[in-house]
């Protein structure tokens, strides 16, 4: 099965072609920060309690064939959209992903905002997985004791 590729993204530049990614995933993190906040309205809601379901990550993990961690993650990330306009209007806006807003959503409310705050700043920057302000501690790589 051949998948409907435009053809037109074989004859743009680079750089134009850099420029449409960019701006395509600007438009994902968009939709994604509006869904994000309707799944916290229906969790505020209880719109999951009618389907029998015991809380809003099992009706998404049950109703999107998702994993409950990943249900779980993605009600913080919209509860704490809904908490700091200043992430959401920033994810709206494709210059906070997903990942950092989950990143400081793990974070205590005045570290969360002031390293939106810097993020939001330096947004013209490309992005750097490896930024360690923004970085989870679970998702840090363990280190490990050499050996004596």
């Amino acid at each position: 099965m051949r998948l409907a590729v435009s053809h037109h993204h074989s004859i743009l530049s680079l750089k134009a072609l850099e420029s449409e990614i960019c701006q395509k995933a600007a438009n994902l993190t968009a939709a994604e920060c509006e869904w994000l906040l309707m799944v916290a309205e229906f969790d505020r809601r209880d719109g999951w309690h009618e389907s029998g379901c015991t809380s809003a990550a099992a009706w998404l993990a049950w109703q999107l064939s998702m994993e409950k961690r990943i249900a779980y993650d993605k009600l913080r990330v919209g509860h704490a959209l809904h908490r700091y306009p200043q992430f959401a209007d920033a994810m709206a806006a494709g210059v906070l992903s997903y990942a950092k807003v989950r990143a400081l959503a793990a974070r205590r409310a005045d570290a969360a905002v002031a390293m939106a705050e810097h993020a939001i700043a330096t947004s013209d920057q490309p992005a750097n997985p490896d930024d360690r302000y923004l970085r989870h501690p679970l998702s840090q790589p363990r280190l490990t004791r050499a050996r004596r």
